[in-house]
């Protein structure tokens, strides 16, 4: 699930990796810079800023997002996930 400024989106793994490369092709450059990462049990949750640079302008770095994730993890796989996402 994805909590994102359009509303909840309830996401597959394809719709993950397709959002991924939708975002690839978009941006020049495309990174996170983790800020919390808590581990407990069979969870994990992270903070982080989505920051791009745009093809229109590569050498401005720009925040786009703020979020939070946690992932649920079963004898080492993902289980599933929640995101929170605030656009900046």
């Amino acid at each position: 699930d994805w909590d994102s400024s359009h509303g909840n989106v309830n996401m597959t793994k394809e719709d993950i990796i397709n959002l991924a490369k939708e975002l690839k092709q978009n941006y020049v450059d495309s990174f996170m810079e983790i800020s919390h990462f808590i581990e407990s049990d069979n969870q994990i949750v992270v903070k982080y800023n989505h920051k791009v640079a745009t093809i229109e302008n590569p050498k401005e770095i720009m925040l786009i997002a703020k979020v939070v994730a946690i992932w649920s993890f079963q004898e080492g796989k993902i289980m599933d996930g929640y995101l929170i996402s605030k656009p900046n």
